[in-house]
């Protein structure tokens, strides 16, 4: 059976998936919430159980994955796992229903943090919350080492080029064991900084005066540049203007290139001026935060409010976390336009966020530099450089298709859910949110545009449309795509 390695992986995924339902579990056994202990622990029975047979039923195959089977484990990754995450969504109708339960799991799993939960989450079991906040940090360890273990070393869409920092080169063609050790060595590098990051921020954001159990939520929604919320409203319902400050922080390191912050750990801190990345982060947060402070500030919010809501969204979009400071009192005076257009930019490769990154859009505004000196001097020799390392045409080519790629989805995915009855405007909005994996982006289209309706509203093709542009939106669009060209299944 020729993808009998990529089921063997897919189990121990689902597996590591069924050992994470402890958490929600421990949870509802602390606040005695019968009803989500059942649901909990039948759906870690199911999802261990299924885990554990694909495991037992390929062990004996051999261990090699292709490079190719490797893309079809990161589809299949995405696609599967929310199908069990979202079994106790559904058994405790949080929210009802298979569609509505499979969108809110790939948006814990993708990071996006959009809901079908607004106005529902005060209500809900600390289980069901926990396990939101579950699913996105594991989402964001996942994205850390799919990226540095795969996509880098693969060179899709340009990654490639951070590969160094993580020890990233170039695949040769069936280089597959080295491949499965990568998984491994990744994951052994990633989770404790991962992990010892999430624990700083918990400690300190409780500290700054958020009770406990959210500090422990909205942290492993930070460091993960989610975005999920543990109550109704925005964060500033916590009047803990210290909590919210050191929140904010974690979603620049989230946002942040994980190897920059590894060489960090190791003592070099250079790192950071030496990632051109953290310069674009920092310059893409003061011009936008610049613009939605002025905006804001004609709206009507006062001197220091705007600004500190301005940068603040600025700083929410540009991360992709998509975390709201204020109500829709405020956001009804910022563009949406601008907000989303941050937040398809993205932050850092090697990081949590989604987006485009801003590697590739600064490589594409350095070769568009360079076509215009070229016109002025046709025969000469002009280098397109990003930090020390001179990029190649090949590698320019692989960023113009992921760009192009990136924004046909775009516009595909708002067509269809557009086709579904959802409002123009409306559909817009919700793909870039979904494919930018900055789902709470799309609150801002609501409070501005005129009778756009929240996500629980939309059908449920729209719900699987948007579900699929998340995934998309996470593991990199190239490879979805390469896995429909017709020369994969022959090969």
């Amino acid at each position: 059976m020729r993808h009998s390695s990529v089921l063997h992986v897919l189990g121990w995924l689902i597996g590591v998936l069924a050992v994470a339902m402890a958490v929600p579990i421990l949870v509802a056994l602390a606040y005695t919430e019968v009803e989500a202990v059942r649901a909990f622990m039948i759906g870690a029975a199911v999802t261990g159980f299924s885990g554990g047979a694909l495991i037992m039923a390929f062990r004996d195959v051999p261990s090699a994955v292709t490079r190719s089977d490797m893309l079809l484990v990161l589809v299949l990754g995405w696609s599967v796992l929310p199908a069990f995450a979202a079994f106790p969504f559904a058994a405790l109708d949080a929210p009802a229903g298979t569609t509505s339960s499979y969108f809110e799991a790939v948006s814990g799993l993708t990071s996006t943090g959009a809901t079908l939960l607004t106005g529902r989450l005060d209500g809900l079991p600390r289980a069901v919350l926990a396990w939101r906040a579950t699913l996105q940090w594991l989402g964001g360890l996942g994205t850390l080492v799919a990226a540095m273990a795969l996509l880098t070393p693969l060179g899709i869409g340009g990654m490639g080029i951070g590969g160094m920092a993580f020890g990233g080169a170039s695949l040769a063609r069936g280089d597959a064991t080295s491949l499965i050790a990568r998984l491994r060595q990744t994951f052994g590098q990633t989770v404790g900084l991962y992990a010892g990051v999430t624990i700083a921020c918990i400690i300190l954001v409780w500290v700054g005066g958020i009770p406990g159990f959210d500090a422990f939520c909205l942290s492993l929604s930070t460091v993960s540049t989610g975005g999920f919320m543990v109550r109704d409203g925005a964060l500033s319902s916590y009047d803990a203007p210290f909590g919210v400050l050191i929140l904010t922080a974690f979603m620049l390191i989230g946002a942040t290139s994980f190897a920059t912050h590894r060489a960090a750990v190791r003592g070099n801190f250079g790192g950071y001026r030496a990632n051109p990345e953290a310069g674009y982060l920092a310059a893409i947060i003061l011009m936008a935060g610049g613009l939605l402070s002025l905006t804001i500030f004609f709206g009507g919010a006062g001197g220091p409010g705007a600004l500190a809501s301005g940068f603040f969204l600025a700083i929410s979009m540009a991360t992709t976390s998509g975390f709201l400071l204020d109500g829709p009192d405020i956001l009804s005076s910022v563009p949406p336009v601008l907000a989303l257009a941050v937040a398809l930019i993205g932050g850092s490769t090697l990081s949590t966020a989604g987006g485009l990154k801003l590697m590739r859009l600064s490589l594409l505004l350095r070769q568009a530099a360079r076509e215009l000196k070229r016109l002025a001097h046709p025969h000469g020799i002009i280098p397109t450089n990003y930090g020390d390392r001179a990029i190649d045409i090949s590698m320019m080519k692989g960023i113009w298709v992921f760009f192009i790629l990136y924004v046909f989805c775009l516009i595909v995915i708002a067509l269809l859910v557009g086709a579904t009855g959802v409002g123009t405007v409306a559909s817009l909005g919700a793909a870039a949110s979904a494919l930018s994996n900055t789902g709470p982006a799309y609150l801002i289209v609501e409070a501005v545009i005129p009778g756009a309706e929240p996500y629980a509203a939309f059908p449920a093709q729209a719900k699987w449309l948007l579900s699929a542009g998340m995934i998309v939106g996470r593991i990199e669009v190239i490879a979805v795509l390469s896995l429909l060209h017709v020369a994969y299944w022959r090969r």
